[in-house]
């Protein structure tokens, strides 16, 4: 049952770029497929590309990332301002 609506919801955006899955295979937290994709078509914006939105990031962890760089580049440079200082 759960595996014939994934099958659905992978199928409807390979259908939408005339691609076609040749084969899957659903693991617990991954899945595998072999496509056929039409040439005029580059295969990143088949793949994960099209797979994913806006709403597959993780907000969260990336404003984190962001804040890590908002307070390790200025306190890098101060380290660095202090050691040059030293010398």
């Amino acid at each position: 049952m759960l595996r014939r609506q994934l099958g659905e919801i992978f199928h409807e955006p390979a259908r939408h770029k005339e691609s076609k899955i040749v084969e899957g295979h659903l693991m617990g937290n991954h899945v595998h497929m072999c496509l056929s994709i039409p040439p005029k078509y580059a295969v990143a914006n088949i793949g994960v590309g099209a797979a994913r939105n806006v709403s597959a990031v993780r907000w969260g962890v990336a404003g984190g990332i962001v804040w890590a760089w908002v307070l390790t580049i200025p306190c890098s440079a101060a380290v660095a301002a202090n050691s040059k200082i030293a010398d």
